[in-house]
């Protein structure tokens, strides 16, 4: 799956279908107003995804630089595998935290929609 998304001062909204135990990556691009390439170097970047669409519900899993996550000029790239063979939530609210310096954002949100599988 990729994703260009165009940023303006708001954060996108990115709802991402998943099949319980596949091996999925989400490429997401990120560009400003101007269609012009955000530079992602230096940002330490975590995905949190969580039963509730609050900070204070459980963290079901998280990714981070290195750890799912991997960046290369403006595109992020999100693995997904192993961790959604024991969720057993149809659905998870989730959002993408980029931090540098004094700087940081909630560029993306959204929803994970879990499909079951009877094969694992």
């Amino acid at each position: 799956m990729f994703e260009n998304l165009t940023l303006f001062d708001s954060q996108v909204s990115l709802d991402i279908s998943l099949i319980q135990g596949d091996t999925r990556e989400v490429i997401l691009e990120f560009n400003d107003d101007a269609g012009s390439a955000i530079p992602l170097a230096g940002y330490d970047i975590k995905l949190t995804a969580r039963t509730e669409p609050n900070s204070e519900a459980y963290p079901v899993f998280e990714k981070t630089i290195g750890a799912g996550i991997s960046v290369d000029d403006n595109t992020v790239k999100v693995s997904f595998g192993a961790e959604l063979i024991t969720i057993r939530a149809n659905v998870l609210y989730y959002d993408i935290l980029f931090k540098k310096a004094t700087t940081t954002r909630r560029f993306v949100a959204g929803k994970f929609f879990i499909k079951s599988s009877v094969t694992i």
